[in-house]
């Protein structure tokens, strides 16, 4: 059973799951195809929520923290690593979030650890410490590398805290064992914040992000009317061999099904939220499926249902 410091939740939905991080405002779209799974756990302290996640498929996550708050999040399995900004998290690197919003993706069966701390908390701590947030990481979302100490270090507060996935450790039923480690995560976080170094790959990473930010601006503009491949190069200026070679690097699959899967995610964000009379044939229709049979099978292969059992799950049958 939950406790006011702790809970686990499990979601078949990848709008199940945003709701599941409601305060982050967080959106997921699932790039890869089959029936979604996914679990989350939450430590809650005062200062401090540590959460370890579980997806089964690949994902584009976006979203944002809490106004005044810090994150640092890690790649919790190294063959199963997350994508931000163009460059691969796994090992020694991290994400972290200073006042700004988030982008990343997953690949299938991802583990991500992620630490939310107070903002305020931290700045007064680094000021009384005569320590310094590393200037690449002040108000944006960064990706960097730690010193092997503090990589370890964070990595075995996280085990602690999630070792066994789901289940509340009995050594935190304490409230003084939670305000020592609470207090052990603001320290561990602040030698982290000061240590972090800049990516030798940053600046090639973020021209291949820009290409893809262009892609995926024209391919949302008008999701009635899908574009070719051939339209996207042209209005992002990129010759098709760029265009792929971008997207697998920041996204890690290719601009033909990333388009389908986001036009798919679409429709069934509509169903999920249809009323009564709307005929699923007509937001197939909106998101540029004409086809109803291939659009039918596609849905099922990207969801492991088909969108008529969606459509029944929005009515609560």
């Amino acid at each position: 059973m939950d406790q006011d410091w702790w809970r686990t939740v499990q979601s078949d939905d990848v709008e199940q799951h945003a709701r599941h991080l409601g305060q982050f405002h967080w959106r997921y779209d699932q790039l890869s195809g089959g029936a979604f799974r996914a679990q989350l756990a939450e430590l809650a302290m005062p200062r401090v929520r540590v959460f370890r996640e579980h997806t089964s498929h690949s994902t584009e996550q976006s979203g944002s923290l809490p106004a005044g708050s810090i994150g640092v999040g890690l790649a919790l399995l190294e063959d199963n690593p997350l994508w931000m900004n163009g460059m691969r998290i796994a090992g020694d690197r991290i994400i972290v979030s200073h006042d700004s919003g988030v982008e990343l993706c997953t690949s299938p069966d991802c583990e991500l650890g992620f630490v939310v701390a107070d903002a305020a908390v931290m700045e007064e701590i680094l000021q009384r410490t005569g320590a310094r947030m590393a200037a690449n990481l002040v108000g944006k979302a960064s990706v960097t590398q730690l010193p092997k100490s503090s990589e370890r270090a964070l990595r075995q507060l996280l085990s602690l805290v999630h070792g066994n996935f789901g289940v509340a450790p009995d050594s935190l039923r304490s409230e003084n064992a939670r305000r020592l480690l609470e207090d052990q995560f603001m320290l561990e976080l602040v030698d982290a914040l000061t240590a972090a170094t800049v990516l030798p790959e940053e600046c090639n990473a973020l021209l291949r992000k820009r290409v893809v930010d262009r892609a995926r601006e024209r391919m949302r503009e008008n999701p009635d009317r899908p574009m070719s491949i051939l339209e996207v190069c042209n209005r992002v200026g990129a010759s098709r061999r760029k265009l792929e070679y971008c997207f697998q690097e920041v996204l890690g699959t290719t601009p033909v099904a990333y388009m389908r899967a986001i036009r798919l995610n679409g429709v069934r964000r509509e169903l999920l939220r249809a009323q009564e009379g709307e005929r699923i044939y007509d937001i197939a229709v909106r998101w540029g499926f004409w086809h109803f049979s291939q659009f039918s099978a596609d849905y099922k292969r990207q969801f492991g249902e088909l969108p008529s059992h969606t459509l029944l799950r929005s009515k609560g049958a």
